[in-house]
């Protein structure tokens, strides 16, 4: 009989009580990389439905805050104002403006998103606290809009 086969007589083989965690490290170590990649693309909260232009300038914001105005949940309701996806009104909103501005002055942009259901007055209204404040960079987001294929 060769000599790799023979059994030893006696001795009971035991289970090996150790986990190999390697392949789980790896794992957990992909996924944390993909999380940090994937979660800054990543924007949710308020849905708004864009209105659309023709003709529109795109800027590249240096430091900028969103300010999105959505439409009320019910009909007889106000629109709702949110700042960086958290909800504000308008004293609160020139508040937080006051204190970007002092701590960002020169490189600061506002942009405005604001559902096309909304009445203008709650857009100017929101204008008027950014004029208030006294910030130079305001932009409203569209969406531009797809030429016609013929």
């Amino acid at each position: 009989m060769p000599a790799g086969r023979r059994r030893r007589r006696g001795l009971v083989s035991t289970p090996l009580g150790a986990i190999n965690l390697v392949p789980l490290l790896d794992i957990m170590c992909n996924l944390l990389i993909v999380l940090m990649i994937v979660a800054p693309t990543l924007k949710s909260g308020i849905t708004l439905d864009l209105p659309t232009v023709t003709d529109s300038k795109i800027i590249t914001p240096r430091k900028s805050y969103t300010i999105s105005i959505a439409k009320p949940d019910q009909p007889d309701m106000p629109p709702r104002i949110y700042l960086e996806d958290r909800r504000v009104d308008l004293d609160q909103l020139r508040t937080e403006l006051e204190s970007f501005k002092a701590r960002y002055a020169p490189d600061l942009d506002i942009l405005i998103e604001c559902d096309r259901l909304v009445s203008c007055e709650t857009m100017l209204r929101v204008l008027g606290v950014t004029q208030a404040v006294g910030l130079e960079s305001v932009g409203v987001v569209t969406l531009q809009q797809e030429p016609v294929k013929k």
